[in-house]
């Protein structure tokens, strides 16, 4: 698993790039907390691309990605805090998020970001996944 304060570390960096206001990791913080909390679904879309260009900042490495945003209330499309990350390598087309998930098989990664330290935990995840899958290819 990633070094945490790395992991911090990158997903401030992306954060900041994004950030008009409040940099740092307080400002992600709440960026996260807004995403479902107010249940924004333009702010959570902004949360899953900073995890995913964190990952890509500690692998060195490009994907292509496809993220879900689960909801709490699909009429109104409240944001719950639940994504699934989808990555693929882009010169071998080989899903890089494929794993056996409990009793099956997933293509998906799914994670729970409601705070900073559930970011910090998905992007050590999602490398892990990655990383592996780069591997056995």
């Amino acid at each position: 698993m990633e070094n945490k304060e790395r992991i911090l570390e990158a997903l401030v960096e992306v954060y900041n790039e994004f950030a008009d206001d409040e940099p740092g990791a307080e400002g992600l913080s709440e960026t996260i907390r807004q995403a479902w909390q107010d249940g924004d679904i333009v702010i959570a879309s902004l949360v899953a691309e900073i995890v995913e260009r964190a990952v890509e900042l500690i692998t060195d490495k490009v994907f292509l990605w496809h993220h879900d945003i689960e909801f709490d209330d699909y009429e109104t499309c409240t944001p719950d805090g639940f994504y699934r990350f989808i990555a693929v390598d882009p010169a071998t087309a080989r899903c890089l998020t494929f794993h056996k998930e409990t009793a099956w098989l997933s293509i998906s990664f799914r994670t729970e970001i409601k705070d900073l330290g559930q970011a910090i935990d998905a992007v050590a995840k999602l490398v892990d996944v990655i990383t592996t899958n780069l591997k056995e290819g």
